[in-house]
């Protein structure tokens, strides 16, 4: 009982720490990238972008140096980024 207890509480911790890598679920969406540039395009800092995003100041920084997002069909830009 206390073993299976136990596990259960650290599955659910472990699921939480850290990035996870190699997920499609994990690939920001367009819809959030076109946001993050939206918000730079008003003048935003950086930080208040990645607040109101809800994304690190990290992914804000290398989402404003990506091209504008022209369409959000995730799954093509999946395709042509050879991303999974």
């Amino acid at each position: 009982m206390i073993p299976t207890l136990f596990a259960a509480i650290m599955a659910t911790f472990m699921s939480t720490n850290g990035p996870r890598r190699g997920n499609d679920s994990d690939v920001l969406p367009l819809l959030k990238r076109h946001e993050i540039q939206v918000l730079l395009k008003v003048g935003l800092s950086h930080a208040d972008v990645a607040q109101r995003a809800s994304v690190s100041v990290d992914t804000v920084d290398r989402v404003a140096g990506e091209p504008d997002v022209v369409h959000t069909d995730d799954r093509a830009a999946h395709r042509d980024r050879r991303i999974g």
